[in-house]
């Protein structure tokens, strides 16, 4: 079976329509939490030119932003600091021993690593990585006795890594949900079934993660790493269900998260610490707004995105969250093209 991966492209204007599963409890937001509306505190411009941006993105913990781009002619993440700086360039050619088809999601570390998703163009998907400097540091190959695309990944301080994506089932002839948690030279430690939580949630299909789970569910979501080493999952769901992994590869938890309005859908996630930020929009921009929740699904805040003109201001591209103070990163575009940071508070 092919292994080309679907890239999810989002416009900075143009948002898409999903569809959903259900889970079983949702986050509550009670009347005691915070509400606000968003704006604007400052845009900084970079040289970068982006027309479009493939989600997720992701920053550091200095609020470097990284996204990935073929502004210079070849699929690369770029660094773009907060002065609008680009700082670095990842790119497949670097790691000069491996000849990549094409690229997927990626997960930036403390200590400053890059991970990133590659497909060879005879060989098993791949996860390369880079130093600080975009430089090739190393390659793993992801051993798996069936065909595996490997979608969203988070690397523990352990080295160990959780992998979610969708593996070939012979019997069923199709491919379906598969998360495993990995070792850092690349083999199976342990299949890791989202369905072991005790609650044991249940996708649309009423099957739990795996058989009939919708692709873009899977392949739309995303996963990051919170400041308890715990790693959190998202399906791109109706009224999303989040799911915490340990370290081990034990589902801990999960629940949902319910944006209030029936139609609102998932466009990006974002953690700092013991918080985590979800973006909310309506598929024709007229809405969007962000939850706040605890790592254990309890409401904290809830801000609006302005409108104008009946269309929200700010695009659907979340690309960072910090905490404290509050403050959230979009990408869109200035003049020429030009990438820009838009800064943005709560007021």
């Amino acid at each position: 079976m092919p292994l080309n991966r679907p890239l999810v492209v989002f416009f900075i204007i143009a948002t898409a329509c999903f569809s959903f599963g259900q889970a079983d409890h949702q986050a509550e937001l009670p009347n005691s939490v915070t509400k606000g509306t968003l704006q604007v505190a400052k845009t900084v411009t970079s040289n970068d030119v982006a027309r479009e941006f493939t989600m997720p993105l992701q920053c550091d913990g200095d609020g470097n932003v990284y996204s990935r781009s073929d502004s210079d002619g070849f699929p690369s993440i770029h660094k773009i600091s907060l002065k609008g700086e680009n700082s670095a360039a990842f790119a497949p050619s670097s790691c000069s021993d491996i000849k990549v088809q094409h690229t997927g999601e990626f997960f930036v570390a403390q200590d400053g690593h890059l991970y990133q998703v590659a497909f060879p163009v005879e060989d098993k998907p791949h996860v390369l990585i880079f130093n600080d400097d975009g430089t090739c540091h190393s390659k793993i190959k992801l051993d798996t006795p069936f065909s595996f695309i490997p979608y969203q990944l988070v690397v523990f301080p352990s080295g160990n890594m959780l992998i979610s994506g969708t593996r070939w089932r012979a019997q069923l002839k199709q491919y379906i949900s598969y998360t495993a948690l990995f070792s850092s030279s690349g083999t199976v430690l342990k299949d890791v079934d989202l369905n072991s939580d005790p609650e044991k949630p249940q996708s649309a299909t009423g099957k739990g993660d795996g058989e009939g789970e919708q692709g873009g569910a899977i392949s739309g979501g995303a996963m990051l790493l919170a400041g308890d080493n715990n790693a959190y999952l998202i399906r791109r769901e109706a009224t999303p269900t989040i799911y915490t992994v340990s370290e081990g590869g034990v589902v801990t938890r999960h629940f949902r998260v319910d944006p209030g309005e029936p139609d609102l859908v998932t466009a990006g996630m974002q953690i700092t610490g013991n918080r985590i930020a979800i973006l909310f929009g309506e598929p024709m921009a007229h809405r969007a707004l962000i939850k706040i929740v605890d790592l254990e699904g309890k409401g904290v805040a809830q801000y609006d995105v302005p409108t104008r003109n009946g269309r929200i201001t700010l695009p659907l591209t979340l690309a960072c969250y910090t905490y404290p103070p509050e403050a959230f990163t979009f990408l869109s575009t200035a003049k020429d093209d030009k990438l820009a940071l838009k800064i943005v508070e709560p007021r």
